[in-house]
């Protein structure tokens, strides 16, 4: 028998919010997706803040709610904004998503200051605003799902989920 319970009830998603940051594209845009047809509402963030028709079909298929906001993740008051938004939309966050992130394309010794700067924020800078901005919510009930290899322990423990990005 499994300990906490029943996994039905432990992994519904019905009702809940999730926020997702890089949800426009990629793995970000299958996760919204796929929360949505699992009856999440879903914030989508984005430096773009653009739904394509694929999302808006699912949206009307599942019955959730989605929002789009523009935010580029390297700011802290992009993402305190964001953070503040998502809230007054949805009444708490119940589910973060870091999927947004980037790589540079290019041999070790050709890579800049500048361009490994950007890297570093974005894809582990913004994890921490993030977890910072959203942490009373997800406190309550949540999973945060990252990219990053951020990892954050809490006396009361929250699900987290860790991608690593190949190195290539």
């Amino acid at each position: 028998m499994y300990k906490y319970g029943d996994a039905a009830q432990i992994f519904d998603l019905k009702g809940k919010n999730a926020l997702i940051t890089g949800g426009s594209r990629g793995i970000g845009r299958e996760m919204a997706v796929c929360l949505l047809e699992n009856g999440c509402n879903v914030t989508i963030a984005s430096r773009s803040a653009a739904i394509d028709d694929e999302l808006c079909l699912a949206v009307k298929a599942s019955g959730g709610k989605v929002f789009a906001r523009a935010c580029d993740v390297v700011s802290s008051a992009q993402v305190d904004s964001l953070v503040e938004a998502v809230a007054a939309e949805m009444g708490s966050i119940d589910i973060l998503i870091n999927s947004a992130g980037m790589n540079i394309r290019q041999f070790v010794w050709d890579v800049d200051d500048e361009s490994w700067d950007r890297v570093i924020t974005t894809n582990l800078t913004s994890t921490l605003y993030l977890i910072s901005g959203c942490f009373a919510d997800l406190l309550t009930a949540s999973a945060i799902c990252t990219r990053s290899g951020l990892r954050y322990c809490p006396a009361r423990p929250i699900r987290v989920v860790f991608f690593f990005p190949a190195l290539s």
